[in-house]
């Protein structure tokens, strides 16, 4: 890391609380009395069962007397382990969550900009890729949502898994999981997301450098599968026992959380430099469009000739996209009737997070 390195992720760093300074000047504030309201709850529960009954971490004070009722949600396990010790030292719960979201944004900006500085060797294209996905619009509509704002792992895990496959050994398959556990544990909905294209991503990316399955890469995998395995059923489990209680999502749920393809082209109303776009009004999960400079660095970033990397970017965006049509689209119906992890997402469309990762990277490329 040079010193020109370090002043480009000083700038990404700035850069990329312009969104949240008004909540910086008072933390109690909030956008509105649903979610923010609701996150504060969840990771004041999780503080309180971690020093009364650790052995029913998911049992809520609601829905009595049925148990695990934190699991009728994402339980936002990293936040609610990063935000206990404040709360037990007698925080409040409100400021505590409503900092985890504002920190949220500038630990985005770092991670894409680490990841457009890894991918391209240039530093300046990482200042890019930074913004791009420190602003990415997805915020802006999901800004009530504490556990879809920490995406910053997704980048960190694609350039993980390269190295890995690049150079192969148990430090870089320990990197590896290490991104893709915290990404579960920071919101399960954004890691299912994150291992259904990681799939795509991995083996394009394996195919365009003639990676061989060799024993220092089966040594990766292994400690892949020892750090990533222990966070899915340590997580999981919970949720597969209050399955029947919670029940699946029904086609037509699942069909009304599906994008259209022209959603993408409607932007969300908190975005004020869009102020003067028609919209035919507020269609929450709906409004996805990425903004034209994304899309505009993106599509330089598409032209051949393509590495490897940016190939798999590409390819795995795509898929991403078509996964986000939900029931509109190509394949995420396979994906619904053979898993039933899929068959527990309400909302499709929430992909497009893992679009617009796919497009700050691009956007790096293009830069």
């Amino acid at each position: 890391a040079t010193r020109e390195v370090w002043l480009l992720a000083g700038a990404t760093l700035l850069g990329s609380m312009i969104w949240v300074v008004p909540h910086l000047r008072d933390l109690r504030q909030v956008p509105d009395h649903g979610d923010p309201l609701f996150s504060a709850w969840r990771i004041a529960r999780l503080a309180h069962q971690l020093v009364s009954d650790p052995r029913h971490l998911f049992d809520g004070n609601q829905f009595h007397p049925l148990p695990l009722t934190l699991t009728y949600s994402d339980a936002t396990v990293m936040q609610g382990m990063l935000g206990a010790p404040f709360i037990l030292a007698g925080a409040d719960a409100l400021i505590v969550a409503n900092a985890l979201t504002v920190i949220a944004f500038p630990a985005c900006g770092l991670a894409f900009f680490f990841a457009g500085w890894r991918l391209t060797a240039d530093p300046r294209a990482g200042l890019v890729s930074g913004l791009l996905g420190a602003w990415y619009p997805f915020h802006a509509e999901h800004y009530s949502h504490l556990e879809l704002h920490w995406v910053m792992f997704v980048p960190l895990a694609i350039v993980a898994a390269l190295r890995m496959l690049a150079a192969p050994g148990w430090k870089t398959g320990l990197a590896f999981g290490a991104a893709v556990a915290a990404q579960w544990l920071s919101s399960m909905y954004v890691g299912v997301m994150l291992i259904t294209v990681l799939a795509p991503f991995m083996v394009l990316a394996a195919l365009a450098w003639r990676v061989r399955l060799t024993s220092q890469l089966a040594i990766a995998l292994v400690t892949v599968a020892a750090v990533v395995l222990p966070a899915l059923i340590g997580l999981g489990l919970p949720y597969m026992k209050s399955r029947q209680a919670r029940g699946e999502r029904p086609l037509f749920e699942v069909s009304n959380g599906s994008a259209h393809p022209s959603d993408y082209l409607d932007t969300h109303i908190r975005l004020a430099s869009y102020g003067w776009h028609s919209r035919a009004g507020n269609r929450p999960e709906r409004e996805l469009f990425p903004g034209t400079t994304t899309v505009v660095l993106a599509a330089a970033g598409s032209v051949p000739p393509l590495t490897g990397a940016a190939i798999a970017t590409l390819v795995s965006g795509a898929v991403a996209f078509d996964w986000s049509l939900g029931l509109r689209g190509l394949t995420y119906r396979a994906l619904y009737e053979r898993s039933v992890v899929h068959r527990g997402m309400r909302v499709p469309a929430r992909f497009s997070v893992v679009v617009g990762a796919a497009l700050a990277l691009l956007g790096a490329f293009g830069a």
